[in-house]
């Protein structure tokens, strides 16, 4: 129980001495006129709280719109900023059991997806899942057919192909933790978001299907539940 103690603030000291670290720079050339920005009004964060919101509701699903707004808000930041912001977020709205004061949160499966748009494998090293369980996959497909599990990148649309989930043994990772695995493991990507009209979106659709792993190996309810996840959120 104390290593798991010890583990754990371990952990928080890296996360608050690495995004301290990563803005260091740019605070300490800031002259004094400029005015410091709260970071609560940044579109940045906004499209984090949108993000969390579209998860909310009785019919909850992934939908790719809100996790490409907040990719692209994100990278407009910079990678040192764009951690920081994140971390603060993760911060107050990561604990599922524990919601904010405004009852917002958002769980570890939830923030896998930025984390695999935002974050890349390093060079020799690996990217792994976020813990949460087996799962079953889109096409009767495997693990190694989605490398970016629970997503898949098809012309910079962020489609979820997870169709089932087994848990099993300790809950899912918790958000703060996945983070820290990103940062501490892996590079920032520099492929460029961009937020998609809908025939963007319907063209990336289309193509997701003219994977071989998926070509004539889907049925019509997988094929709704992914074209369900293209429409514009309201």
């Amino acid at each position: 129980m104390e290593s798991n103690s010890a583990h754990a603030i371990q952990r928080r000291e890296f996360l608050l001495a690495a995004t301290a670290g990563l803005v260091s720079g740019v605070t300490a050339c800031r002259p004094e006129s400029v005015v410091v920005v709260d970071e609560t009004q940044t579109p940045a964060w906004k499209s984090l709280i949108d993000l969390a919101k579209s998860w909310m509701g009785e019919h909850k699903w992934h939908k790719v719109d809100p996790y490409i707004r907040a990719a692209v808000e994100l990278q407009a930041l910079g990678k040192e900023q764009a951690c920081k912001l994140l971390y603060s977020f993760i911060q107050k709205y990561g604990n599922p059991y524990r919601p904010a004061s405004d009852n917002l949160s958002i769980d570890g499966l939830q923030i896998a997806p930025l984390c695999r748009m935002l974050f890349v494998k390093r060079e020799g090293g690996e990217f792994r899942r976020i813990s949460y369980g087996g799962a079953t996959f889109v096409g009767g497909t495997d693990y190694a057919d989605w490398p970016l599990d629970p997503i898949v990148i098809v012309d910079g649309v962020p489609f979820n192909v997870v169709v089932g989930i087994i848990i099993a043994g300790s809950p899912a990772e918790y958000p703060e933790g996945y983070f820290y695995y990103c940062l501490e493991n892996c590079d920032w990507n520099d492929f460029r978001f961009e937020v998609k009209s809908e025939a963007q979106k319907q063209e990336a659709f289309k193509n997701l299907f003219l994977l071989p792993k998926l070509k004539n190996h889907h049925t019509d309810w997988e094929r709704k539940m992914l074209s369900e996840q293209i429409v514009t959120s309201q």
